[in-house]
């Protein structure tokens, strides 16, 4: 799956999301209550801008549009 224009974005993340093993879920996106629900976002003059690539974003990227892709794991609980 790519960021195509014409392609909502919901579809992509939800896509994305049915391909990951359930064993690699655990963590995946953060860790308990600090996990995001976001895959990506738009960049452009903010660094976090819509559309975001997430459940419930059903607009699609236009053609020029950068994103940054955020995928991470949380290996580990962190202490603060």
């Amino acid at each position: 799956m790519t960021l195509n224009p014409g392609v909502a974005l919901s579809d992509i993340c939800n896509t994305i999301m049915r391909r990951l093993h359930n064993e690699f879920l655990h963590n995946f996106m953060g860790f308990s209550s600090c996990r995001v629900k976001f895959l990506g976002h738009a960049v452009g003059l903010l660094i976090d801008e819509t559309p975001i690539i997430a459940t419930g974003f059903e607009e699609p990227p236009q053609e020029g549009m950068v994103f940054a892709l955020e995928p991470k794991k949380e290996l580990k609980k962190s202490v603060w």
